[in-house]
């Protein structure tokens, strides 16, 4: 069995729901005038078993995922003529993801 795809980034938390998923903290606080708390997550794509609602495109060159969205049709609308036609070409697939927040360990 191959490992899932994933990717460690950074995200809001709002309420239950993930959004804004950015590679530094920075971008992510760059989205929102609101107090969101920032939090470590990483992106994995889901397992057969697993539930989730969440939806995200598989760069294949870069090796990484983008677009990630809570709703399979929002990731769709980022492809002006449908992520088919991209996964078609080889450049990426539209997986379903898990998110799973991640502890960040302080700095000395």
């Amino acid at each position: 069995m191959t490992e899932p795809k994933s990717t460690k980034l950074y995200c809001h938390k709002i309420k239950k729901y993930y959004r804004h998923f950015y590679n530094s903290k920075f971008k992510v606080g760059l989205c929102s005038n609101e107090n969101y708390p920032i939090v470590s997550v990483i992106v994995r794509e889901a397992l057969e078993n697993e539930e989730s609602n969440y939806w995200a495109w598989w760069i294949n060159k870069e090796e990484y995922f983008t677009y990630i969205y809570f709703g399979k049709i929002s990731v769709e609308l980022c492809f002006a003529y449908g992520y088919k036609v991209k996964e078609e070409q080889g450049e990426g697939k539209l997986l379903r993801v898990v998110i799973e927040e991640q502890e960040e360990k302080p700095t000395t």
